[in-house]
């Protein structure tokens, strides 16, 4: 009435509704009549006032997520009852209900609540990599819409299934168990939670457990009812929102998290990281999608670290770029998965599951594309059957790859696109000549000053002047051979010395220069020079970005030799 509602409003108010009916479903006693129907000559006014009344026990039940009232008029809930009446929620095929469910949500996903969405191709990957059974605990504290859950649900649904057969009882109970007793979801936004409750409830639920709160927070601001602690959950499944500053002065349990003491501020996803090892039982899986940059940027070498003191690393999958774009982010991602060790657990070698994808079931305008990751599925279970036999590398097509690479080659690594053909050749022959031929090998980092490998600086065009510091660039180095360069002080430009005069990244004799930064990989160390022959009138010199600065300890190396 008074014109179309917005879709999000109108999916609140008919959430409400929803709800509303499936507690008279289920709550309604043999032999009685439900209240979720319009009896004869029945006014709006008086079916509209019954069905508030069932409501106001769905609020005291869920008060945390229904806290709105109804704000439909009576004629408009008079109309919902009369079309809603005669279907059961109950007893309606699952399928077809999460059909229409996802179809009434379409418009909804792709706009406002995109970002609240995972695809479900990643979704149903994750699960069956995680692989939960009846008997595990599983939470997703950002459960967004609810995939994850759901997800969960069927894939439980289908096992007990196939164990038990054709005994309906057992099956009936064991999911039963599982979707009330077993599934966790947090989500801040509570019309989101509205949307996985709502979803749950379709698929024959867990609504109950749906926590709308923020997940970083106390565990003492958590309803009790969910019980929702540290060390209660086999597994942990999530996409939670990366990209976002947490300031410490805007939140209470800055403090609490040993992954930003003594910081003032730190990315969402690192508190992520260890909220969910922190929920996870010893022995627990996670499988959470995960920014690049959380475990590939140097300034989160810490992350790297603590992760590798408290799991080992199951699998990395990394995906395309466009992987999240239609759901409202840019960030390279990985799916990324991992074991809760015990507490002091001294670590033996293992091997990790690494995997290159392209092609996910879309592209980066939601069309239709092919999908690689069932085959890498389809690898994971070779590979959890026999890792040792399974091959170091594996070149499934031209754009789908699976590395395994040992722990104890990992270092603080965890980047898939590192552990290429070329890369896992190269560790393996550098292995070998240590093993047969008895020489000892050093990380480039030991044969070098502390902090001595380092990237140059990166100006902005406003910053190059006509005088000031010198500053080499790629057109600096004129080649001699294939890759080795000299450098010509002819062809040098200069930046703002006010700006960069207190720099810490000015170069020295003997620093080795290698372009590390090019449009396509052949380019990558084109060109190599080393830092000799300065004009006496240069005092302070400084390299571009574009090139990885080697600084040798000449006590321990010749810098020509390295070279």
């Amino acid at each position: 009435e008074g014109g179309k509602r917005d879709p999000a409003v109108a999916f609140d108010e008919f959430s409400k509704l929803l709800i509303t009916k499936l507690y008279d479903e289920r709550f309604t006693l043999a032999g009685e009549h439900y209240k979720f129907q319009i009896g004869t000559y029945e006014e709006p006014k008086d079916v509209a006032e019954r069905i508030r009344g069932i409501y106001k026990t769905v609020q005291e039940k869920n008060s945390d997520v229904f806290k709105a009232e109804i704000e439909l008029p009576d004629s408009i809930i008079f109309r919902i009852v009369e079309y809603l009446q005669d279907i059961s929620l109950r007893n309606t095929d699952l399928d077809a209900k999460g059909r229409a469910f996802e179809n009434f949500l379409g418009k909804l996903f792709r706009g406002e609540y995109g970002q609240y969405f995972t695809p479900r191709q990643i979704v149903e990957f994750m699960v069956e990599i995680v692989d939960p059974d009846e008997d595990d605990y599983l939470i997703d504290p950002a459960c967004g819409s609810g995939g994850f859950l759901l997800y969960s649900m069927k894939h439980v649904l289908n096992k007990v299934t196939e164990k038990y057969k054709e005994d309906k009882e057992t099956i009936y109970r064991l999911y039963w168990d599982f979707s009330h007793d077993h599934i966790f979801g947090i989500e801040i936004n509570d019309r989101i939670a509205r949307v996985a409750m709502m979803d749950m409830v379709i698929h024959e639920d867990g609504h109950s457990n749906i926590e709308c709160n923020d997940a970083l927070e106390d565990y003492s601001k958590f309803d009790p009812r969910k019980a929702i602690k540290p060390g209660k959950y086999d597994i942990v499944l999530t996409n939670p929102p990366f990209g976002k500053r947490i300031k410490s002065d805007e939140k209470s349990y800055f403090k609490n998290y040993t992954l930003t003491k003594n910081k003032k501020s730190e990315m969402s996803e690192i508190f992520f990281i260890e909220r969910c090892l922190d929920l996870l039982k010893e022995g627990g899986k996670i499988g959470i999608v995960l920014p690049d940059s959380a475990f590939t940027n140097k300034s989160n070498i810490p992350v790297v670290e603590y992760l590798l003191k408290r799991a080992k690393i199951l699998a990395i999958i990394s995906v395309p770029q466009h992987t999240f774009i239609p759901y409202g982010s840019a960030s390279k991602t990985s799916l990324v998965f991992l074991q809760k060790m015990k507490e002091n657990e001294k670590i033996k070698d293992y091997y990790i599951f690494l995997a290159h994808v392209e092609h996910v079931g879309y592209d980066a305008t939601r069309r239709e594309d092919k999908n690689d990751l069932p085959i890498v599925l389809n690898e994971w279970k070779k590979f959890k059957k026999d890792s040792t036999n399974y091959p170091v590398y594996k070149q499934l097509t031209n754009e789908l790859w699976i590395s395994k690479v040992n722990y104890s080659q990992l270092k603080n690594k965890l980047d898939v696109e590192a552990y290429s053909k070329e890369y896992v050749e190269t560790l393996e022959k550098i292995n070998q000549i240590g093993s047969r031929r008895g020489y000892d090998i050093f990380p480039l980092s030991q044969l070098c000053f502390p902090g001595g490998i380092f990237a140059g600086v990166g100006p902005k065009k406003s910053d190059y002047k006509s005088k000031g510091i010198p500053i080499i660039k790629t057109a600096t180095i004129k080649k001699v051979t294939d890759r080795f360069g000299v450098i010509d002080w002819n062809i040098i430009e200069y930046v703002d010395e006010s700006k960069y005069k207190d720099s810490k990244k000015f170069l020295q004799k003997n620093d080795i220069l290698i372009q590390s930064v090019a449009h396509t990989k052949e380019y990558i160390a084109d060109k190599i020079a080393i830092l000799d022959n300065i004009p006496k009138e240069i005092k302070n010199i400084l390299a571009l970005s574009k090139f990885l600065v080697i600084r040798p300890d000449i006590s321990k190396i010749n810098p020509y030799y390295l070279l």
